[in-house]
Parts: C-alpha cells; structure tokens; sequence
C-alpha cells in the first residue's frame, strides 16, 4: 500500500513539473505569436522576399553569437558566470524583431516561422537546462576545485568555441558523440575532472540524439549568393580563392561567394583592388553581423552587447557598393562576421 502511495505521489509530481516545463517552453511561443505578429500586408516581391530571408537570418546568428560569448566566458571563467536568461530572452527579442518586421513585408512563410520557433525551444531548454545546473551542482563543483582550473575546464571551452564557429543546420552540424569521447580521454581522477566529465557527457549525448530524432526545425542552408562585381577582370577574379566565376551579368561579371568571413574578405580584395559590387540579383540590400569594438550605433536594426565589450550589430546595408561598405567597415575596426539569409 504505501509503494502504491509513493508511486502515486511521485506521478503527480511528475505530471506536474511536466506541465510547468511545457508552459515554461510553450510561453515565449504564444507571447511572440500573439504580441509581435501583425497582419501580413500584399504577398512580397522578391526584393521583399529576400529581406524577409535577411530578417530570418538574424534569430540563428543569436544563438552562434551566444555559443561564442559562452565559449569566451568558460575560457577566462567558470559556467555559472555565463548569463543563461539573458541570452534566452535575447534570442526571443531577435524573433519577435524578425516577426514583426516581416510582416510588413508580407509575412513569414509558415515553414520559416515554425523552424525559428522550433530552434527557440531547443535553445530555451538547452539554457535553461545547463543553467540551473551549472549554477548549482557546478557552482559547487568550482568551489571544490578553487581557483586552478582542472584539464576538462579548457577542454570545455575549446570545444565551446569549436560548436560556435560550427557550420548552420540541425545542432550546428557538430559532432557532440565525439565531443564525450574527448572528455573521457582528457578526464583525470580529479573531482572536478569528474564532474565535468559526466555533466559534459550527458549534455553532450543528450544532444547528440536530437540530431538523429529532429529533422524539422532547422532553417535551410542558404549559404550561396550571386554578387555582380565590376572594376576587376575576370581573370583576376578567378584568381581568388573561394568564389566561383559564373560568367558575364548585367553590370558586371557574376561571381558565387558563401556568406561567412572568408568570401567578405575576397569582396574587400576586389574593393582594394579597385572593383565594386554594382548589385546582388534579387537584392535590393543585404543585412550584414558586425563585432564593434564600441557601442557606437552604425545604424542597427539590432544590436547586442559583447561579452568582450563593444556590441554586435545587425545592420541592413544596400547592396550596391558593398565591397566599399566593407572596406568602410574594416577602416573603422569593425568586423563583418556573415552576410545573413536563410
């Protein structure tokens, strides 16, 4: 009788904490869904189409930008000194602006919005998950340690900082079951090694399962884009390493770039060369992710605070010009990190 009673107890119990996590989950979903949405106006052109990619660009390039300021912070620190609700919230602010805005330009397509609002619940859990334990049982766990940081501690921060420059789609496209395999080759006897090995193995495996169990939810990897560049020949330009030269376009020569730093950094050689971006197909502008050094606005649409100082900024720049943009960009010591888009 009292097993039953017990099992009865801890059913409810059960149940309970399992409604309160789904509200917990659930509530930034319904919030954003019924306080940032509008009604769509006429169905986009492709210009507006495309700023709609931009604006959805922007919710994934919170989160990469929140692995990279928790990788810098375990590196220099501890777990617990990483703001886990403040990136939370940060990234549901980044979907509400991609919400709204879009709107005016005809909406979200469904599919876009349902895998933004997939990704958030993924990374609400994950934070809120990481948080309360690290603020807890490995809170405790680094006052045991003391101020000599254990093997597993570096470890942790180089593989942070591996999953954040980790290409977009489901889970990064990271290998987390290799990861714990590491952390087991690294651990020593120490107890916080211990510690680090078996909370880094379950967060690890735990993730590593969700990308074999969760197909859906993941943006489109979009990484391609057609850029008309004139002012250099083609020769030269097939010179660069990187780009793909597809041919003779209205105003230029195409070329096929990616959209992360290593094709910025050609688009600027042909600026400093003498060349130009004269238009993008399809683009009337582009929304660019900067690391400046300060605070200064340099015309955002949003802007975050960098756990190493200064701000990350999304900015929305024409696309004609954009070599010089850059070039502008890198004189002032501004780091153009990605062309964004989905």
């Amino acid at each position: 009788m009292r097993i039953l009673l017990w099992v009865s107890i801890w059913m409810r119990r059960f149940v309970l904490y399992t409604l309160i996590l789904l509200v917990v989950l659930s509530g930034p979903v319904i919030y954003t869904e019924y306080t940032c949405n509008s009604a769509p106006g006429a169905p986009p052109s492709a210009e507006d189409a495309a700023r709609i990619r931009g604006y959805a660009g922007i919710p994934p390039y919170v989160i990469s930008a929140t692995n990279a300021d928790y990788a810098r912070t375990i590196a220099k620190g501890d777990p617990h000194e990483f703001g886990y609700l403040t990136a939370i919230g940060r990234y549901w602010g980044a979907v509400c602006l991609t919400t709204s805005q879009s709107a005016a330009l005809g909406g979200l397509p469904g599919d876009t919005k349902q895998a933004l609002y997939a990704q958030g619940v993924g990374h609400t859990a994950t934070l809120l998950f990481k948080g309360a334990y690290e603020e807890t049982l490995g809170r405790i766990a680094t006052m045991v340690r003391g101020p000599e940081r254990a093997p597993l501690d570096d470890l942790a921060a180089q593989q942070a900082a591996e999953f954040a420059q980790a290409r977009p789609g489901p889970m990064g496209g990271w290998n987390f079951n290799a990861a714990a395999r590491d952390t087991i080759d690294v651990s020593n006897a120490t107890p916080r090694d211990i510690e680090r090995m078996i909370a880094l193995n379950i967060e690890y495996r735990v993730r590593g399962l969700a990308t074999h169990l969760v197909s859906a939810g993941h943006l489109p990897d979009n990484n391609a884009l057609l850029v008309v560049v004139d002012g250099v020949e083609t020769d030269a330009l097939r010179r660069f390493e990187g780009i793909v030269v597809t041919g003779r376009e209205t105003g230029g020569t195409g070329i096929g770039i990616s959209r992360d730093r290593a094709s910025i950094e050609v688009l600027m050689q042909i600026g400093r060369q003498g060349g130009k971006v004269t238009r993008i197909p399809g683009h009337q502008t582009v929304f660019l992710a900067l690391r400046v050094p300060d605070t200064t606005d340099q015309g955002a649409v949003l802007a975050l605070p960098d756990v190493d100082g200064g701000t990350r900024q999304i900015v929305e720049v024409p696309a004609a010009g954009l070599a010089a943009r850059l070039l502008a960009f890198a004189d002032a010591s501004i780091v153009v990190e990605r062309i964004l888009g989905s």
